[in-house]
């Protein structure tokens, strides 16, 4: 059995509720296509924050520990999958395009994010599905 997923030992952990709560953490963490809407979330959530704090001095240990209080009391203990490396990197390099699109022209969003043309349309249309699918929830 991988390690990853190592279930609990069942002699020392029989509680039902533990189990339920170890296998929606499990299906949480694995679903991976969720990542993409919670991490437009996190990052409107701590932009809102750092906007709302901005001229009053905290010190970045404040603002960090704000920033952790944010993002605690929306997620709620809940378990959640953010990505590493590349793919965090690629999906925050997608949402600067999609924050900077209308604004900047494609040509300059290509050049400044190392891209070609294309791919800022692709990215565009992408995030923008994400978008609508985090504003306007599917009916079943």
């Amino acid at each position: 059995m991988s390690d990853q997923h190592e279930l609990p030992d069942m002699a020392t952990a029989l509680d039902p509720e533990a189990a339920v709560d170890y296998a929606e953490a499990l299906a949480d963490a694995t679903e991976r296509g969720k990542w993409p809407l919670r991490l437009l979330d996190l990052t409107d959530l701590a932009e809102a924050l750092l906007a709302r704090q901005a001229g009053r001095g905290k010190s970045p240990r404040e603002q960090a520990e704000s920033i952790v209080m944010e993002i605690a009391n929306y997620l709620g203990g809940r378990p959640v999958y953010l990505p590493r490396g590349v793919a965090l990197q690629r999906a925050l390099r997608d949402r600067r395009i999609w924050r900077d699109a209308g604004r900047i022209e494609p040509d300059d969003l290509a050049t400044r994010e190392g891209v070609c043309v294309q791919q800022v349309y692709k990215i565009i249309g992408e995030m923008r599905s994400l978008e609508r699918k985090r504003r306007q929830p599917g009916l079943f």
